[in-house]
């Protein structure tokens, strides 16, 4: 009798951990979400006629996602998201100044802008990931 309720006490804790490992932290979501954002941004093509306009709706989805992680992962990833968060503001920065003064060379400074903020958001992504 003893062994049948050992045996049952050990399969109900392996069930627990099983049903634990299907919950993941709230930001392993945002990273997806952001994931996507990014994604958004680097396929808008610079040349097009609508690509400031492209530029600015990624721009703001991606400054929700970046709150929404903050918010989930508190001080977890704070470097990763002060640099992404750093890297963003530039970013809007260039796509404002793009749309005030849609010249060639402020439209090619606001794409030139995507390549460093993409950069700091796949190291936030990587390593948001690796603890999912």
């Amino acid at each position: 009798m003893r062994l049948a309720g050992a045996a049952a006490a050990i399969l109900l804790l392996g069930a627990s951990l099983v049903g634990c490992g299907n919950d993941k932290p709230a930001v392993c979501g945002d990273v997806e979400a952001i994931e996507t954002s990014v994604n958004n941004i680097k396929d808008v093509d610079p040349t097009s006629s609508n690509a400031i306009d492209d530029w600015e709706v990624a721009v703001s989805n991606i400054q929700s996602d970046i709150e929404q992680i903050q918010t989930d992962a508190k001080d977890q990833f704070s470097s990763q998201i002060d640099a992404v968060s750093s890297s963003l503001a530039t970013l809007k920065t260039s796509v404002n100044t793009a749309k005030a003064e849609p010249t060639a060379a402020n439209v090619t400074a606001a794409g030139a802008a995507v390549a460093p903020f993409t950069t700091d958001v796949q190291t936030l992504i990587s390593d948001v990931k690796s603890t999912c």
